[in-house]
């Protein structure tokens, strides 16, 4: 899709901020800036032809790229001013500082002065700290203080601000390194494997990650120290030790949300679910949820519609998860909010998620003997154009499908979408012993009459299938199997 980069600014503004801006124009007299401004709002898509035709006529179309550049230029700038965030705030604050020491009004400069330091250590804006130096010497000289005392006090706070920074930036380092060694490694921890563990533990004592203080190293440091550290302790198999960090990261995070990105709090607290699933800690993703969903009232936002999609994905997969556990309350969740956005075409969700979900949710409208939603679900995944990029989701529909007629017993359509899960697993190589599984207990039942009992394990463990934890699915699926033989012997 072609665009431009003054069409995705004009987009990205509310209708409030459009308005404004345009009031602002107007107040200035920039007639022309405002026809191109309004020209290119009423574009649905970027289209240079278009624009011109809708400007035919006007002066400007002769030297067209300067009037975007203008336009975008200002419209840039004005929004900048608009944004209110303690990084602008603090900056345009030092400014004020020096300009009361050009004019002589010490005391009111040392006052906002003070806020100013208090403000950048609360919010460990370092670069801002440093910034205030240069102006608490001048002020110190102004008013008689012994410039050489404060002159060693000054080279001994940057030197801390300094040393602070260089371990922040060798901590996002090792972050990154962890990430990749452990990875090249292997992430499942292997027992016949003394190599791999041996290189966790020395990852696991590096020097930056021991003796850590919130009080004297801060929450960023504490933020990747508790993330470095779970990542290692997952990857050695430590459950407890690694949940444990996970959760010391997101607490470090929403004890001061300013630190931090709202998309950061969004990835903590979906790797903490994930952690919680691996450890059989199910009961305490709902308030994680709970809170994920209220994260956008309580950061300020311009801008929240990537960081609403983010948020959709994340706490729809994970009520998914716990609707195929058998969850009643998260699958009322998912089918009022999740399924009506799914089954319209997802717009604007990612494309892994939109295949994720759907698949998540055909599994979990099994589990709640809604088959009706399943088939739903399936169709809807296989009007999807785009590729999947996790090459089971589409055999897994087929299954789903398939398993979504079971009720019916054998009928020309549930015979069909048999056949279709058959050809899209012959066509799948390597073949996981799971999706063999699935097929045999779904042809079983459509061949037999099968007991309550086998066929509610069996839904069971199609449902399990699509979740993070598909080994569990496909040991239930051999142990239904296992149940059914054992029965068609006693006979």
């Amino acid at each position: 899709m072609k665009t431009d980069d003054l069409f995705d600014l004009v987009r990205s503004c509310s209708p409030t901020e459009k308005k404004l801006f345009r009031h602002h124009l107007a107040h200035h007299k920039r007639v022309a800036m405002d026809t191109l401004f309004v020209a290119v709002n009423a574009l649905d898509e970027w289209d240079d032809q278009t624009l011109r035709a809708s400007l035919k006529g006007h002066s400007m179309l002769s030297q067209l790229s300067v009037a975007k550049y203008d336009l975008r230029t200002e419209l840039t700038r004005w929004l900048a001013r608009r944004t209110t965030d303690t990084y602008g705030t603090l900056l345009d604050d030092v400014r004020a500082v020096r300009m009361l020491i050009d004019r002589g009004l010490t005391t009111q400069a040392h006052s906002l002065l003070d806020t100013v330091i208090r403000k950048a250590e609360s919010e460990e804006l370092y670069a801002h700290r440093m910034l205030a130096h240069p102006l608490e010497w001048q002020l110190n000289s102004m008013q008689g203080a012994d410039a050489m005392l404060f002159e060693e006090q000054r080279m001994e706070a940057e030197q801390r601000l300094a040393d602070t920074l260089h371990r922040l930036s060798t901590l996002s380092t090792v972050n990154l390194s962890i990430s990749k060694r452990l990875h090249a490694a292997g992430w499942m921890p292997d027992p016949s494997d003394t190599i791999r563990p041996a290189l966790a533990n020395e990852l696991l004592h590096h020097p930056l990650l021991q003796d850590y203080s919130p009080k004297h190293d801060g929450i960023r440091t504490g933020i990747y120290v508790a993330t470095a550290m779970a990542t290692i302790h997952g990857w050695l198999g430590n459950t407890q030790e690694h949940v444990s960090w996970r959760e010391r990261a997101l607490e470090f995070c929403l004890q001061n949300p300013s630190l931090t990105t709202p998309e950061t709090i969004v990835g903590l607290i979906h790797n903490l679910c994930n952690s919680y699933i691996h450890a059989a800690r199910t009961k305490d993703i709902p308030p994680l949820l709970d809170t994920l969903e209220a994260l956008p009232t309580t950061i300020r936002r311009t801008n929240a519609a990537a960081l609403h999609m983010r948020i959709l994905e994340t706490v729809g997969s994970f009520r998914t998860v716990l609707a195929m556990d058998g969850n009643a309350d998260q699958w009322h969740l998912v089918t009022s909010r999740l399924l009506p956005f799914l089954l319209d075409g997802a717009p604007g969700m990612r494309l892994r998620y939109r295949h994720l979900l759907l698949v998540q949710s055909a599994a979990a409208a099994i589990r709640h003997h809604r088959p009706d939603l399943a088939q739903q679900c399936c169709a809807r995944y296989l009007r999807l154009e785009e590729p999947a990029d996790v090459a089971d989701y589409p055999v897994m529909i087929h299954l789903l499908n398939a398993a979504s007629y079971l009720e019916d017993g054998p009928t020309p359509v549930s015979r069909a979408a048999l056949r279709a899960a058959e050809r899209a697993i012959a066509a799948l190589e390597p073949r996981p012993p799971a999706i063999s599984a699935a097929l045999e207990c779904i042809t079983l039942l459509y061949r037999s009459r099968l007991p309550p009992s086998v066929m509610e394990r069996i839904h069971v463990a199609l449902a399990t299938m699509a979740t993070p934890s598909a080994h569990t699915g496909m040991n239930a699926l051999h142990a239904a199997l296992h149940h059914y033989h054992e029965q068609q012997q006693r006979r």
